[in-house]
């Protein structure tokens, strides 16, 4: 509303200004975890670990994968019952 009355350069300072504002907290946050950061990154990349977590994230098509075997396995069921 204020930035249909106002001039549009005093609009793009005051959006500019908020940006800024807003990566204030992102970047304390990331001198805050710093630590924690490199000790996860050297946890899993470093001391090749990532393959023996079970709770690592799977590759988007292995969820997939695993998706579709069950659907499969739903469709083969339900055509048996019939």
């Amino acid at each position: 509303m204020v930035g249909s009355i106002v001039s549009l350069p005093l609009v793009w300072d005051f959006a500019d200004m908020m940006n800024a504002l807003m990566a204030i907290p992102n970047l304390v946050a990331l001198l805050a975890l710093n630590g924690v950061i490199v000790a996860e990154t050297k946890k899993y990349l470093w001391d090749g670990n990532i393959e023996d977590d079970e709770t690592a994230p799977k590759s988007v098509s292995d969820a997939a994968n695993e998706v579709a075997e069950e659907e499969f396995k739903m469709v083969a069921a339900a055509t048996e019952a019939e």
